[in-house]
């Protein structure tokens, strides 16, 4: 059973708190990959982290139009210092006419450090025609020594 716990506290001698949000300095952002016909792959990059901080980012999403029949894949974002990557699942939500459409929508907890790139990529199963992803990231900036 939890128990309560008391501070005591004076003008003389005060506690000193700390707002641990107040650091946080939101962040998002887009950018449109392409894969041009003839190629399997296209990658782009999203942001590079500023010096003295570090990214995280809390949620990604992308809506992804292929050729129709064509497949995803590969759908990931990474940072090539140390590199790390991570796969997301696309959803296929329709076909229209001579595309398919894809999203992905997820909350996570990814970390990039200071002056590292941000980057995402897309792979796909064939070359015909031209492929488009639209990749957001939103999350918070923190500083760091």
């Amino acid at each position: 059973m939890p128990s309560a716990i008391q501070i005591a506290s004076s003008a003389s001698r005060p506690v000193w708190i700390r707002d641990v949000d107040s650091a946080r300095q939101p962040f998002q952002t887009a950018a449109a990959i392409t894969v041009p016909a003839g190629q399997l792959l296209g990658n782009g990059q999203l942001t590079t982290v500023p010096k003295g901080q570090r990214l995280v980012i809390e949620y990604v999403s992308a809506w992804i139009s292929l050729p129709a029949g064509q497949r995803i894949v590969q759908l990931v974002m990474q940072s090539p210092v140390g590199t790390v990557s991570h796969y997301f699942t696309p959803t296929l939500l329709a076909t229209n006419g001579p595309v398919d459409l894809f999203s992905v929508s997820q909350p996570l907890r990814l970390y990039a450090n200071p002056e590292q790139q941000v980057l995402g990529a897309l792979s796909r199963t064939g070359t015909a025609g031209s492929a488009t992803m639209y990749l957001s990231v939103s999350g918070y900036m923190v500083d760091v020594p």
